[in-house]
């Protein structure tokens, strides 16, 4: 339970699923079949079993099918078929409680015309197991390319486990002229667990021709955190449409054109130590600004880091990191790799 799983469909580490005897358990489960490819009318007793209106049944036959792994990707496979979309979300959470053994079904519906079914599958999820410790990144800068029709679209799934702590820093997003975004990150976690998050925004492809910067149609990004057992401790979101409002605004961007977001949620005593080695600061001749402010219900913090080129942003939100890490594992973080 204590290794890190990553692919670029998903990056997760499994947690112990409740215990359930086995007579709990519906019957298929219990033959020694390679899978749970059913008949009709089995498949209409699942469809049930997992859409029923008693919690405990629907609970202890979404348990088997995680219990079941690859043995049920195939069940799973044809309850994404039915046309319900409730059966269907509940198939998707079966597949990502299942985790790395449903790689295989995965793969398959990246290559379905139907968008909700690669969207699902491209989504990222963390999944940490107790005491586990994480650093996720990514190889690149995200790119957006432009578009006429439609958007883009994100969505993250982090999850961690008691006294969990995870590193998720990637590299800049870089949104180009008519690109249209839209990312939603879900985070759940206990209070003794820690996460830093970090989003870094550029303006767009400054060297690009002429420049191109603030040309991108719309970027939106909401980041919600609720602990276990579902107390929501903020919801932060901000929209960016530079055609219908003008970014270069004082309160806005200003002069800047690189903008960092970095959510630290940890322990209270973690928060207030790293709070105090963080000034707000506004340096005139290198041309940024810092600073960093509480989120509510004791959450932990936010950084926020204004800039005029990405070397810059990306070295103060590093000196934010090296205090976090120092602060809750008493590690220090390792030299900048040359190639990065």
């Amino acid at each position: 339970m204590r290794h890190l799983f990553i692919c670029t469909l998903l990056c997760i580490l499994p947690i112990p699923l409740v215990a359930q005897s086995t007579r709990s358990l519906p019957q298929l489960l219990q033959g020694k079949r390679s899978d749970l490819s059913v008949n009709s009318a089995q498949l209409l007793d699942w469809e049930k079993r997992v859409m029923a209106k008693d919690p405990k049944v629907r609970a202890i036959a979404q348990a088997a099918l995680v219990q079941g792994g690859a043995r049920s990707l195939p069940l799973l496979r044809r309850l994404l078929n039915r046309r319900n979309d409730d059966l269907r979300l509940a198939a998707f959470e079966i597949i990502r409680r299942i985790g790395p053994p449903a790689i295989p079904l995965l793969v398959e519906l990246l290559q379905q015309d139907e968008v909700t079914f690669r969207r699902f599958a491209a989504d990222a999820l963390i999944d940490l197991a107790p005491d586990t410790r994480a650093h996720v990144t990514t190889q690149a800068a995200t790119k957006i390319h432009s578009m006429d029709a439609n958007y883009a679209a994100q969505t993250q799934n982090i999850v961690l486990d008691e006294n969990a702590y995870l590193e998720y820093l990637p590299d800049p997003v870089i949104p180009h002229a008519h690109a249209r975004f839209i990312t939603t990150t879900h985070i759940r976690m206990p209070s003794s667990a820690t996460l830093l998050y970090s989003e870094i925004m550029m303006g767009g492809r400054k060297y690009h021709g002429e420049g191109e910067l603030f040309e991108y149609d719309l970027f939106s990004s909401t980041v919600q955190a609720t602990r276990p057992d579902g107390a929501e401790l903020f919801t932060e979101k901000f929209v960016i449409q530079p055609h219908a409002q003008n970014v270069r605004q004082v309160g806005v961007m200003g002069t800047f054109d690189v903008f960092a977001n970095v959510l630290l949620l940890t322990p209270k005593q973690h928060a207030d130590t790293v709070f105090e080695q963080v000034p707000a600061v506004v340096n005139v001749e290198q041309q940024w600004a810092a600073g960093v402010s509480r989120l509510p219900n004791n959450a932990g913090l936010v950084f926020k880091v204004l800039g005029q080129e990405t070397e810059s942003v990306q070295a103060k939100v590093r000196e934010f990191w090296s205090i976090v890490r120092q602060t809750v594992t008493g590690a220090p973080v390792l030299p900048k790799f040359v190639w990065r």
